[in-house]
């Protein structure tokens, strides 16, 4: 279908680079399908569009640009075009997404209540419930990567000037701010564990542990947040990476703009970024 839709293309007696764009970001949307579990051309409609464009918007790949957004939005809705004169799709779903504001439109993975409800299944004073309601406010309030949280050590936090030393993609570190009831999260935790150790950690030590002190692992986490969303009886699939779509598409909902989100997500070089919360 996508050699017929290149062949359209060259027929309608548009350049070789703008095919070359077309088939480039039609096949990105249908890898993205598949790799979804998607039975490709029947899932093709407006939420799989807007996921995949939340999903390019706060994934580790390289962000969207405004730019580059709107000419993926107009390749997916030639290609969509040619689906439906093909009797393959109804209708045209791209047509329903406003280049101005699809922004704001953007499925958000966890609501804002979804949130809490998974801060409030880590109930309690225990070392497990302070480290995992810890990690969980610091993903979800700064936009961190999994991997750069995983990385934190103890000496990465600086209280006095509420940041985190962040180590991003290629070894390029940042400042990230963290707000008042993470500060408050992350000095409960730290003296939980300084308590059970008879000792404070030292400043080399890996900032999230399992019950026997050893750094914990993507696997670690995404299992604790898939129990703690099933004590608090969230009905959807949820990883570490979710959070961060999370932080991505509730600031677009608040009205930040993109450009600026890039930034705090880390895709882009600044001398102190984050987002605090009360």
């Amino acid at each position: 279908m996508v050699e017929k839709f290149r062949r359209r293309l060259i027929a309608e007696g548009l350049s070789k680079n703008s095919v070359a764009a077309y088939l480039g970001d039609v096949r990105q949307f249908l890898k993205f399908l598949r790799e979804h579990g998607e039975k490709v051309l029947q899932r093709i409609n407006r939420e799989s569009v807007l996921s995949y464009l939340a999903e390019r918007l706060g994934g580790d790949e390289k962000p969207l640009t405004r730019r580059s957004a709107r000419r993926m939005l107009t390749s997916l809705s030639r290609f969509c075009e040619f689906l439906t004169d093909e009797g393959k799709l109804a209708a045209n779903p791209v047509e329903t997404i406003e280049f101005g504001k699809f922004e704001r439109k953007l499925p958000v993975v966890l609501t804002p209540e979804e949130i809490d409800a998974l801060l409030g299944a880590t109930r309690g004073d225990s070392f497990l419930a302070l480290r995992n309601r810890t990690l969980i406010e610091l993903l979800y309030s700064t936009g961190m990567r999994v991997s750069e949280l995983l990385a934190l050590n103890v000496g990465s936090i600086d209280f006095e000037s509420h940041t985190l030393s962040v180590a991003g993609k290629g070894g390029r570190e940042r400042r990230v701010i963290f707000g008042k009831r993470a500060e408050l999260m992350l000095l409960a935790y730290l003296w939980t564990r300084q308590e059970a150790a008879g000792k404070a950690p030292a400043k080399t030590t890996p900032l999230f542990v399992t019950k026997n002190a050893q750094r914990m692992d993507r696997r670690d986490v995404n299992r604790m947040l898939n129990r703690l969303m099933n004590l608090a009886g969230i009905p959807k699939p949820i990883s570490a990476h979710k959070l961060r779509h999370a932080f991505a598409t509730h600031l677009l909902d608040g009205g930040a703009d993109l450009r600026s989100i890039q930034k705090l997500l880390g895709h882009q070089q600044l001398d102190t970024v984050g987002a605090p919360t009360t």
